[in-house]
């Protein structure tokens, strides 16, 4: 199955810390609250790494998160730090 080799693939690269594998990751499962509670979880453990190898859009990603409560407790202190640090990542 070509979708199943696809989704390995990006799996081995999250793995090895690559940031835009973890976006991707984040991003397909369920980042706007959409996949199970489990797809919730890996998303928001997905966007966390890649924020913490300084990726913006992660931080962005994660903000949302927070703020609707997706793959983690809802925290509006820790969604605004997080769209906070996005924007000086983006503006130094």
């Amino acid at each position: 199955n070509l979708y199943k080799r696809a989704e390995d693939c990006l799996r081995r690269e999250a793995n090895k810390k690559n940031k835009d594998a973890l976006l991707r990751i984040a991003g397909e499962l369920g980042q706007r609250g959409t996949g199970t509670k489990e797809q919730q979880a890996e998303s928001f453990n997905a966007a966390n790494q890649a924020a913490k190898l300084g990726a913006a859009q992660a931080l962005v990603a994660l903000g949302w998160m927070y703020y609707g409560g997706h793959g983690c407790t809802r925290d509006l202190k820790k969604a605004a730090a997080c769209f906070t640090k996005a924007e000086k990542l983006e503006r130094p």
